[in-house]
This record gives structure tokens, sequence and C-alpha cells, in this order.
């Protein structure tokens, strides 16, 4: 076994920090450098790599959605006045409201304390669900490769990018172009179609918002006490309809995240396959010894390839 001095393991850890400072490195970033990489070997690679870039031609549009801040149904204020209009015995049927197709279960409970309970639980979920899951999904969109948590792939980018492309690794890439380009077909479509129901659920709990907050200030401007129950027999399938809809949309926001979490997991991979620090899409990571770091940073100094 061979020995290192500690000047040389003092350059190799210098070497690894540098290798750190990539933090900022974004996709784009990286297929502007794999692009030039190849056109000094002469290869053109085309626009085949474009699925690494981003899911989503339209990635401004679809973060800006993410970014904005969500809205409770009603404030505190309003919807403690529309508690005092609730009548204290009142009764409804609740359970009239379905979503896709689930059974209808018709059951008669106290007017105050379903709609208590159910504004209560659509503005927590707005808040605390809803609020989370669009941050999450921002930061998914925006998703950028984390070398400087990640060592293995940030030792192997900075030799990479050091050190000329092996023009048969260039050819074997072209191979695997067709394969990377059906698994972005795939996410991009599901992505749109995952994308669209969340946008028609949101217009559609948008709508309910109105609605329902249009119900509950004719009750609060109602004179004749005797027509309140009336008016909020009016208010409790759409408060029901919101809060149908909103779960579903947790569920929908929840599988968009999932899906860019895997889009994403496979743009790590595609990009460790350009580097060369996979062989193929399906093989593991290629490993890197400490021999191997030493004799690259010691022909790097010395002007020459490994």
């Amino acid at each position: 076994m061979k020995r290192f001095s500690f000047s040389s393991l003092l350059l190799l850890s210098l070497f690894v920090q540098s290798i750190n400072s990539e933090g900022n490195l974004t996709f784009s970033m990286f297929l502007e450098k794999f692009h030039a990489k190849a056109a000094e070997k002469g290869i053109e690679m085309g626009s085949g790599l474009n699925c690494i870039f981003t899911i989503t031609n339209t990635m401004d549009k679809a973060k800006t959605k993410h970014a904005v801040p969500v809205t409770k149904l009603m404030t505190e204020t309003k919807f403690r006045q529309v508690m005092d209009r609730v009548p204290a015995g009142m009764q409804v049927v609740i359970g009239q409201v379905t979503v896709n197709d689930e059974e209808s279960k018709h059951e008669r409970g106290n007017a105050r304390a379903f709609l208590r309970n159910k504004i209560y639980l659509i503005n927590n979920d707005l808040t605390e669900k809803i609020g989370q899951l669009n941050m999450e999904i921002y930061t998914e969109i925006a998703h950028k490769p984390f070398i400087a948590n990640d060592k293995m792939f940030a030792n192997w980018f900075k030799l990479w990018d050091k050190d000329q492309m092996d023009e048969e690794h260039l050819k074997n890439i072209k191979k695997e172009i067709r394969a990377m380009a059906a698994q972005y077909e795939v996410s991009n479509r599901e992505f749109k179609k995952k994308m669209k129901e969340v946008d028609n659920l949101r217009k559609t709990i948008d709508n309910y918002f109105r609605l329902a907050n249009e119900k509950c200030d004719n009750l609060l401007k109602a004179k004749n006490y005797t027509e309140f129950p009336r008016m909020v027999q009016e208010i409790v399938p759409l408060i029901e309809r919101i809060y149908k809809s909103q779960s579903q949309l947790i569920e929908n926001l929840e599988n968009v995240q999932n899906l860019l979490k895997d889009y994403n997991m496979k743009r790590i991979i595609w990009v460790e396959l350009l580097i060369g620090l996979r062989e193929s899409l399906t093989s593991n990571r290629r490993s890197i010894n400490l021999e191997f770091l030493l004799l690259f940073f010691t022909n790097l100094c010395c002007g020459r390839n490994v």
C-alpha cells in the first residue's frame, strides 16, 4: 500500500474544498459546460439534453403560482360575527355534497358545530398544509444540484470539469439520450396533467370562496332574524364543498410534489451519466479512491490529462 505525505494530503483537502465551492451550480450552467466540452471534441449534442434543464417551458409561471401567499376563507372577526347569527340549536343536513363520485352519506348535525369545525379546518389547511406544500413545490421547481452536500458528486464533477471529455463516452451518451427523453416525456406529461387538475381545483375553490363570502355577507346584513335559518342552510353546502375540494387539492399538490421529487432525482442521474459518474442510466455510481484523486491533482498541476 502506498504512503502519502502530509503535504500531498493537504493539497488534496484544498482541492476538495474548491469542489464544494461549486454549490451554486445550476442545471442550465452544467448544460452550458457540457455542450462546450463536447464542442471541443467536434461533437454536436443537439437539443436532446434539454430535458435536464426544466420539466416545463413555463417555469416562471409555475414558480409564481406556488409563491403566492394563501388567503383565508374569512377573517377571525367575520367568522365570529357569522357564528353569532347561526341559531344555537339549529340542525342541518350534512353530507349532501360529494366529490369524485364518493358515496353520499346524509346525516343531521348542529349547524354551529359544523360550521365552526369546517371553517377552522379550511383556514388551517390553507395556512398550514397548502401553504407548506406550495413552498415545497416552489423549492422543487427551483431545484439545483446540491453539490456542496454531495461530496461524491462534487469530487467527480471537479475532475470532469478540469479534464477533457472522452469521445467514446460522448458516443455512449448519444445512445442514452433517447431513453432520457422518454423518461422526461413521461414526467412532463404527468406534470402537465396534475397541474391542470390543480389549476381547475383552485378556480373551483376560489369560486366557492366568493359565493360563501357573499352568502355570509348577506347573513350579516339581514335585519329579520327569522331569515337566518334559511340563509345558514345556503351557507352549509358551500362550506362542505370548499372543505372537500380543498382536501382533494391537498392530495393533488402532494402528487405534484412527489412527481417533481422523482423528476429531480432523474435529473441528477442524467447529469451523473453525462460526467461519467455512471456508465449507464441503470448502473450504480463509480467510485473515486484517494490514489486516483492525487494522481489527477498531480497531472492537473503539470498540465497533463488523466
